[in-house]
């Protein structure tokens, strides 16, 4: 490939996805495979939130700047659907919740689901025309799909 047209499709300036995922280091292997078996290695531009939506639902500031990221990547990269990848035993969710609420994987499930479905609700408000895929990843990679 000459210089004239290296990369014009890989490096196009569009993402129509954007993850919004965790900080946690022990599942950014996981992370990129689940995306590459969907079949978007390359196709999606990715903000990484500590707690994902716990996160951004709880703090004002995080969700300012989210919004605001959102705004932009919008604009320049045309992104069309969010996938909020929140994850099993998340310190974020342990400080908020206790420990010992999480420790019960249907009431983890719970927890997550709501505050994803709060997040997803927020979106939809201000960004109609986005679709929003929920998911929760486990430690080992599974992951499984929130249905809202």
């Amino acid at each position: 490939m000459n210089a004239s047209n290296k990369g014009t499709k890989k490096h196009a300036h569009r993402a129509d996805y954007l993850l919004v995922t965790c900080i946690d280091f022990r599942l950014i292997d996981e992370v990129t495979n689940f995306m590459h078996h969907r079949g978007l290695k390359d196709k999606y531009d990715e903000l990484i939130v500590t707690g994902v939506s716990l996160g951004i639902v709880r703090h004002p500031s995080w969700k300012k700047a989210f919004f605001s990221q959102l705004a932009l990547i919008k604009k320049i990269h045309k992104t069309k659907t969010i996938i909020l990848l929140d994850h099993r035993d998340c310190g974020l969710y342990k400080h908020v919740f206790g420990s010992r609420r999480l420790r019960n994987r249907i009431e983890e499930t719970k927890l997550h689901h709501r505050e994803m479905l709060k997040f997803k609700k927020e979106i939809l408000t201000r960004c109609p025309n986005l679709r929003v895929e929920l998911f929760i990843m486990s430690l080992d990679g599974q992951v499984e799909e929130i249905k809202a």
